[in-house]
């Protein structure tokens, strides 16, 4: 499964027309900010089922796997961040298997 972490994210000086972004008049160069953002992913595990996940690039290649903590209801969670030691986050991938 793909869960995606989006946050507000533009090219290094890009401009619009006014505060309500409708009109873009420069697209602005590389690298491209993102802004910081947290969040706690939680699921119900299906019985039976043993589960990983990892953070992707945007490419989706792996770039390490994160940590599946046991709630106190019995469902799994992990703290999802866009920023971390291994690079920009926005994608991650969840894998069950038997």
């Amino acid at each position: 499964m793909l869960v995606l972490h989006l946050t507000d994210s533009a090219a290094t000086k890009m401009r619009y027309a006014d505060q309500d972004h409708r009109k873009l008049e420069e697209w602005g160069t590389t690298p491209f900010l993102a802004a910081r953002g947290e969040a706690v992913l939680t699921f119900s595990p299906a019985a039976g089922r043993n589960y990983r996940l990892f953070a992707v690039d945007t490419a989706g290649k792996r770039l390490a796997e994160l940590p599946l903590n046991r709630t106190e209801t019995g469902g799994l969670s992990a703290l999802l961040k866009v920023f971390n030691p291994f690079g920009s986050v926005f994608a991650y991938e969840l894998e069950a298997r038997p």
